[in-house]
């Protein structure tokens, strides 16, 4: 291995931005770069921390892989679809769908039949099976996957129950016939819209999906619709990131104030989940809202204090050196947060979409959780009518018993009330100003009222007489 490959994977493990140079400069040595990843999967697989810049290495480095048709690497990547504990989101964040359909498409060669197989694994993540799903969709209309078989396993996940999420698998069977023009299964459509899955669809959603699968199955060989939807083997690594670059180009941390990158966030996001006891540490979201709490409020809690909050029983770091890199992150968010409050800047918060939870509870949970840490201080608020009804307002989020128009009122204020009680917080702990008065003369007349001489009424007492 030269220098130069040396230098291009220190390059994208530090990576901050796309790396579009550094990831079409590795192309070439893509059989050089396989090793190195699939040491890494392998680790990620047993449950091994990677620190960020390995993270950062193995994420862009599959789509090099993918890219150049590096098809060595395809028995490792079917291990990762399938063992995965996390079913990516740790490595992929938002993009798993798209991660999965471009890298598998980059891949997968002739062996078409075993994405069919595993697409309809009970046990497959929900969003590495829609990613899979949509690839073999294109590959369906490509005429390398029989059509009948798709038809069949359109069938198979219809009927498929105990899934991790049965709902999205429902989105999947929807996405499957309109995107592979399966007109003689339209009268699924109908069935699935009827669910649970489909009831925030409206006429005008199902229309849509009408035309489309139209279309589709007018000129089911026009790829077109694939292209458009980037469901493509990819030809260069940007081509299969351009759905990073839309996260990238609208990411809140690109101002002046710094603070996590997206990649940043998805690995911390991985570590907080990664812990002796995962279902008692935090979510990035539930951190976010208890690092809001903790900036803005009466005092700063060290971080003896908070961390315990944070992580549970406590995460177990490989080394020294790993701790710090966590910690430094930690930091890294903490003070993007303070300088936003002490800038007056708008905040930011990360509300992530769950399957579990109605939006924005998560982060109401973990503000809750900040202000529990000093509620004996935060009691002070019921003097402070505005501010007592902003704290009511983001505690509200915390139930799942609000009607959804109730939460996307509180989720638009959300800000607003964030802002009222940072400048409750800022006015209660700036210096007051001193009192003073004018000085009375001692033959003028007493400010008491009382129709006297300074000097014979309240300047003859002795001090501290105060009016």
């Amino acid at each position: 291995m030269t220098t130069d490959i040396e230098d291009l994977i220190k390059d994208i493990g530090n990576a901050d931005r796309v790396p579009d140079a550094a990831l079409g400069a590795l192309m070439p040595y893509a059989a050089e770069l396989a090793p190195r990843l699939e040491a890494l999967a392998r680790r990620r697989m047993e449950g091994d921390w990677l620190y960020s810049t390995e993270d950062n290495l193995l994420f862009y480095g599959l789509f090099v892989l993918a890219s150049a048709r590096e098809r060595r690497f395809w028995p490792i990547w079917l291990e990762m679809l399938n063992v995965s504990d996390d079913g990516l989101e740790g490595l992929f964040g938002d993009g798993v769908i798209m991660s999965v359909r471009a890298i598998t498409l980059g891949l997968v060669g002739s062996d078409v039949e075993v994405v069919a197989d595993l697409s309809s694994s009970i046990d497959l993540a929900s969003d590495v099976r829609a990613g899979l799903v949509e690839a073999l969709a294109r590959l369906t209309c490509e005429g390398k996957y029989p059509r009948e078989n798709f038809v069949a396993l359109i069938d198979r996940l219809a009927t498929l129950e105990g899934t991790d999420n049965d709902d999205r698998c429902k989105w999947c069977v929807e996405e499957a016939i309109v995107l592979g023009g399966i007109g003689e299964r339209a009268h699924l459509l109908d069935s699935l819209w009827r669910t649970d899955a489909f009831s925030i669809w409206n006429d005008a959603d199902k229309a849509e999906a009408r035309e489309r699968l139209a279309a589709a199955a007018a000129n089911p060989t026009d790829l077109t619709r694939f292209d458009e939807d980037g469901i493509v083997a990819p030809t260069a690594p940007a081509d299969a990131l351009r759905w990073l670059r839309n996260i990238q180009q609208h990411d809140p941390d690109s101002d002046r104030i710094a603070g996590l990158t997206w990649r940043e966030r998805e690995w911390l996001a991985g570590i907080l989940q990664k812990t002796e006891s995962p279902d008692e540490a935090m979510s990035f979201e539930e951190l976010d809202g208890f690092f809001h709490a903790l900036v803005i409020g009466p005092d700063t809690p060290m971080p003896s204090e908070y961390l315990r909050e944070i992580w549970g029983e406590g995460p177990v770091f490989d080394n020294v050196a790993h701790a710090r890199e966590v910690m430094g992150l930690m930091q890294r968010h903490w003070n993007a947060i303070a300088k936003r409050a002490a800038a007056n800047a708008p905040p930011v918060m990360w509300l992530e979409p769950s399957e579990e939870d109605p939006p924005g509870t998560r982060w109401a949970c973990g503000f809750a959780r900040g202000v529990g840490l000093r509620s004996q201080s935060w009691y002070a608020l019921a003097a402070d009518e505005a501010a007592i009804m902003a704290l009511d307002c983001i505690q509200e989020l915390e139930s799942g018993e609000i009607e959804s128009w109730e939460r996307s009122e509180f989720l638009r204020m959300l800000g607003d009330h964030f802002t009222t009680l940072a400048e409750y917080w800022r006015e209660q702990r700036s210096p007051r100003a001193r009192l003073s008065a004018r000085k009375v003369g001692r033959n003028e007349q007493c400010p008491c009222g009382s129709g006297k001489k300074w000097k014979k009424c309240c300047g003859a007492a002795p001090p501290p007489i105060m009016h």
